[in-house]
């Protein structure tokens, strides 16, 4: 059984059939993996299509491990710069992948990469194709990780509109963050209050909710939401 929409299923269907020598050692996320479970959002959310789609991998053993398999498959691999890898499968598709955490130092960064492969979910792309996907308030918390590790202003931030279009779009949103381990409930109310209390924050909801520019209140009813987010308990 599946939560995914037959759109994003479709969408998904090539790189798992590329990675299916792989799939029992790397998660899934980002915001295609995430649509799927959107409600009929009230705002409604601008979504944007890419040229390219941006997918997240978040693998159980080291990268290199994974290489051979890889190869075989025609999955291409570059380093990046951040410690991830670039992989390739299809000219529709952009893929960043992501070794284990380094765990010998606590750190916030460590604590939610290790969370995006322990709580997931399990997503049929079809009958004979299964993945393991982050689940969405843990995503939450990687979006708000990854934009306060860019240093990115949030009118630049592809995270910040990710997190805006789920906390919209998902109605159970706010309960579920609830339910996160602490340590995760800090990173996302941290991420979402710093984004909250921007000179840029009511900008950035203008431009991403559809009705802004008609019903100007809409953004108030978004702005509450997101301070909800940023007011999750910490203990």
């Amino acid at each position: 059984m599946t939560t995914l929409r037959e759109d994003v299923r479709s969408l998904l269907a090539p790189t798992a059939e590329a990675l299916r020598p792989v799939l029992n050692r790397v998660v899934f996320s980002g915001l295609p993996t995430c649509r799927g479970l959107l409600d009929v959002a009230t705002p409604r959310i601008r979504m944007v299509e890419p040229s390219l789609s941006q997918i997240d991998l978040h693998a159980t053993t080291t990268l290199d491990r994974l290489g051979s398999e890889l190869a075989a498959s025609g999955v291409t691999r570059q380093p990046q710069r951040d410690g991830s890898e670039a992989w390739s499968s299809d000219a529709r598709t952009r893929l960043s992948a992501w070794g284990p955490p380094d765990i010998s130092g606590a750190n916030d960064e460590s604590a939610v990469r290790e969370y995006a492969v322990l709580l997931t979910r399990s997503e049929s792309i079809s009958d004979t194709l299964s993945i393991r996907v982050t689940s969405l308030p843990v995503q939450l918390a990687l979006w708000c990780m990854m934009h306060t590790r860019s240093k990115r202003a949030a009118v630049d931030s592809p995270w910040i509109e990710d997190l805006i279009a789920v906390v919209v779009g998902r109605h159970d949103c706010i309960t579920e963050l609830r339910a996160l381990p602490s340590e995760l409930r800090a990173v996302v109310a941290d991420g979402v209050g710093a984004f909250a209390a921007s000179q840029a924050c009511r900008w950035v909801i203008g431009r991403i909710v559809v009705e802004a520019q008609t019903t100007p209140q809409i953004i108030d009813v978004v702005l509450k939401r997101l301070e909800s987010a940023a007011q999750l308990p910490r203990s």
